[in-house]
């Protein structure tokens, strides 16, 4: 009996609750899309289309409905205002404005993790420590490079209908964000390498690190959606930032999703060769080897 309640419970995850999530979210501008399909976001990038469609012929009525869904009361936090920031093919992302003791607000990033939308405590559970899991294991693998936002694990009642869900909270990054490759030429990052020491020092620790990965255990962390790897410039500095936390395991990868594999290795093959042009240019760090390459 528990099977088929799991099972009925899941389809309303996948087809009713995504819905009404695409319907929350039709209100924001639609952003680039990835040029690369997933098949885990393709439903929902059809819920995106049907609610997109919809909201021009009934722009005020579907603004109305996005905004009546959206429920606040039971976040992990105490909060003095609330805005639903973006989407991605994973997650719906909220900016959380938290009072301070002293006065003011900061500002928390929620990410409701959406395949979590309510589904029943037993696979939250499941869920959540397989998102938290992944999470540590990529913070191992970069753990001397300051890439890493913090990030905590929460079941809760969401945004969203107050359905339960699995979210992350992080802390607002700050500064000018752009994404590391989408929104740089060549030649821009290599200026910009060249220019930050600190960013540079950063740029080929991950480099160096990514490509290792890729080589001994045939991984590597998920840097073809936009904005997973940001570039932030700030009044100290340029640096790189981590945000989403997502895994290919390469072989899968190239099995199920061969346009997905091809795009993940041309950001491979280009982050090798920008490491090897500053390399050439500056000397600042050792060559890779040939198995990193």
């Amino acid at each position: 009996m528990r099977e088929w309640v799991d099972h009925l419970n899941e389809a309303a995850s996948r087809f009713v609750y995504r819905a009404a999530d695409a319907a929350m979210t039709s209100r924001l501008p639609r952003t680039r899309a990835a040029a690369i399909p997933r098949a885990r976001s393709s439903n929902y990038e059809r819920m995106q289309n049907v609610v997109a469609s919809a909201s021009t012929r009934m722009p005020r009525l579907m603004g109305f409905v996005s905004r009546w869904m959206e429920r606040h009361e039971d976040l992990p936090v105490k909060v003095s205002h609330v805005e639903l920031l973006s989407f991605g093919t994973g997650a719906t992302v909220f900016l959380l404005h938290c009072p301070q003791p002293a006065g003011g607000d900061s500002a928390m990033v929620l990410k409701i993790l959406r395949r979590s939308l309510g589904r029943r405590i037993h696979v939250l559970v499941r869920q959540a420590e397989e998102f938290r899991d992944r999470y540590e294991m990529v913070a191992r693998w970069y753990a001397d490079s300051s890439l890493i936002v913090p990030t905590t694990f929460v079941i809760l009642r969401g945004p969203l209908l107050g359905l339960p869900a699995v979210a992350c909270l992080q802390p607002l990054v700050s500064g000018e964000l752009a994404d590391f490759f989408e929104d740089h030429s060549d030649g821009q990052l290599i200026n910009a390498l060249r220019r930050h020491p600190a960013l540079q020092a950063q740029f080929c620790n991950f480099v160096t690190r990514t490509l290792s990965i890729v080589r001994e255990q045939s991984m590597c962390v998920d840097f073809v959606g936009r904005d997973n790897l940001l570039l932030v410039a700030t009044r100290d500095g340029m640096r790189l930032q981590l945000i989403d936390f997502g895994v290919f395991h390469l072989h899968q990868l190239q099995m199920n999703s061969p346009a997905l594999y091809s795009e993940a290795g041309d950001r491979l093959a280009r982050l090798a060769r920008l490491h090897a042009q500053l390399v050439a240019t500056t000397g600042v760090t050792q060559p890779l080897t040939a198995g990193d390459r």
